[in-house]
């Protein structure tokens, strides 16, 4: 990234946000391939992201998906809105079981 002209704050930043993503992606299992928006979305309310680092955290997002479609890794740049709630979100939000 510095090849290109990025700065040393950006190349951290971008570090920190995909790292984030990349450690949601294991804890539940996700592939690229699973993604869709209501999985960024469960993301972004799992790490409680106020709306600047959602937008900050969206734009490395977005830089990732085009670099990966441009490799052919993916087949869109674009996540598909599902209508369903991602693996993540489902897990996150589960009602705790009562103990007795």
């Amino acid at each position: 990234m510095s090849a290109i002209g990025r700065s040393e704050k950006t190349i951290e930043s971008r570090e920190i946000y995909l790292r984030a993503f990349n450690l949601y992606l294991q804890r539940f299992d996700l592939s690229f391939n699973d993604l869709s928006v209501d999985c960024i979305e469960a993301f972004f309310k799992s790490m409680n992201y106020e709306f600047a680092m959602r937008h900050n955290s969206a734009n490395h997002l977005r830089q990732l998906f085009h670099y990966l479609y441009n490799r052919g890794i993916t087949v869109t740049d674009n996540l598909p809105s599902t209508g369903r709630m991602c693996a993540g979100y489902r897990q996150l939000n589960d009602p705790k079981p009562a103990s007795n």
